[in-house]
Protein backbone atom coordinates (compact mmCIF):
# COMPACT_ATOMS: atom_id res chain seq x y z
CA UNK A 1 0.00 0.00 0.00
CA UNK A 2 2.96 2.39 1.07
CA UNK A 3 4.94 2.20 -2.36
CA UNK A 4 1.45 2.62 -4.08
CA UNK A 5 0.57 5.40 -2.61
CA UNK A 6 4.27 6.93 -3.00
CA UNK A 7 3.87 6.09 -6.51
CA UNK A 8 0.59 8.08 -6.98
CA UNK A 9 1.90 10.83 -5.33
CA UNK A 10 5.12 10.89 -7.38
CA UNK A 11 2.55 10.57 -10.22
CA UNK A 12 0.20 13.60 -9.23
CA UNK A 13 3.43 15.73 -8.53
CA UNK A 14 4.58 15.02 -12.41
CA UNK A 15 1.04 15.60 -13.62
CA UNK A 16 0.66 19.07 -12.15
CA UNK A 17 4.35 19.67 -13.55
CA UNK A 18 3.58 19.04 -16.73
CA UNK A 19 0.34 21.09 -17.11
CA UNK A 20 2.17 23.89 -15.01
CA UNK A 21 -0.11 23.84 -12.27
CA UNK A 22 0.42 24.77 -8.43
CA UNK A 23 -0.03 22.98 -5.30
CA UNK A 24 -2.50 25.62 -3.05
CA UNK A 25 -1.84 24.21 0.23
CA UNK A 26 -4.41 26.88 1.66
CA UNK A 27 -7.59 25.92 0.17
CA UNK A 28 -7.03 21.97 1.59
CA UNK A 29 -10.16 21.99 4.31
CA UNK A 30 -8.77 18.29 6.17
CA UNK A 31 -5.56 20.26 7.33
CA UNK A 32 -3.82 23.44 7.76
CA UNK A 33 -1.44 24.70 5.94
CA UNK A 34 1.31 23.87 8.55
CA UNK A 35 0.34 20.37 8.58
CA UNK A 36 0.52 19.85 5.01
CA UNK A 37 4.22 21.18 4.91
CA UNK A 38 5.37 18.47 7.68
CA UNK A 39 3.69 15.92 5.54
CA UNK A 40 5.36 17.58 2.22
CA UNK A 41 8.35 17.88 4.20
CA UNK A 42 8.59 14.30 4.75
CA UNK A 43 8.03 13.17 1.50
CA UNK A 44 11.05 15.27 0.40
CA UNK A 45 13.14 14.27 2.78
CA UNK A 46 12.21 10.76 1.88
CA UNK A 47 12.91 11.39 -1.98
CA UNK A 48 15.38 13.85 -1.71
CA UNK A 49 17.86 11.90 -4.05
CA UNK A 50 15.73 11.90 -7.07
CA UNK A 51 16.43 15.31 -8.16
CA UNK A 52 14.15 14.98 -11.25
CA UNK A 53 11.29 14.74 -8.66
CA UNK A 54 12.29 17.44 -6.59
CA UNK A 55 12.50 19.78 -9.48
CA UNK A 56 8.36 18.97 -10.60
CA UNK A 57 7.41 19.59 -6.74
CA UNK A 58 9.16 22.46 -6.49
CA UNK A 59 7.94 23.71 -9.81
CA UNK A 60 4.15 22.23 -8.72
CA UNK A 61 4.64 24.49 -5.40
CA UNK A 62 4.20 28.16 -4.65
CA UNK A 63 7.72 29.62 -4.06
CA UNK A 64 6.41 30.48 -0.49
CA UNK A 65 5.78 27.06 0.10
CA UNK A 66 8.20 25.72 -0.87
CA UNK A 67 10.81 28.25 0.89
CA UNK A 68 8.64 27.43 4.07
CA UNK A 69 8.78 23.47 3.49
CA UNK A 70 12.50 23.43 3.32
CA UNK A 71 12.59 24.63 6.76
CA UNK A 72 9.91 22.67 8.03
CA UNK A 73 11.07 19.25 9.78
CA UNK A 74 10.17 16.12 8.45
CA UNK A 75 7.89 14.31 11.02
CA UNK A 76 10.28 10.96 11.00
CA UNK A 77 13.25 13.50 12.30
CA UNK A 78 11.08 13.97 15.43
CA UNK A 79 10.21 10.21 15.76
CA UNK A 80 14.37 10.09 16.31
CA UNK A 81 14.99 12.74 18.82
CA UNK A 82 15.71 12.07 22.48
CA UNK A 83 13.66 14.10 25.23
Amino acid sequence: KRNTDETDIMYMIKWLYDRKMKICLTDYAGKTREELLRFVATFHAAFCHDVEFCTYLKEAMYERDWNQMLKTSPLEMETNLLP
